[in-house]
């Protein structure tokens, strides 16, 4: 078995309306540490963290769906990290 059935047994759209407000919640608590931390810009999270979920609930899906899902989950990792680096305040 290839990971949780849930999304399976509720629908993708059940299971994204049930998972994406605690995703949302514990990513804005990461990215508030960030800006105290100076990590990141001050500026609204709220839409960062919504971005950010999207992504990773669209990464799963497209890592789950591959022919090849090692390949798929590098290719998916690289470009993750290259959005993440875009949010630092220096870019790296």
């Amino acid at each position: 078995m290839r990971g949780p059935i849930w999304p399976a047994v509720l629908g993708i759209g059940r299971w994204r309306e049930l998972q994406e407000p605690l995703y949302v919640f514990f990513l804005m608590h990461a990215l508030e540490h960030l800006v105290d931390e100076k990590f990141i810009s001050p500026r609204p999270l709220e839409p960062i963290a919504q971005l950010i979920c999207g992504a990773l609930m669209q990464a799963g899906m497209g890592i789950a769906q591959s022919d090849d899902p090692d390949a798929a989950l590098e290719s998916y990792d690289a470009a993750l990290q290259q959005l993440y680096r875009g949010l630092l305040r220096d870019g790296s």
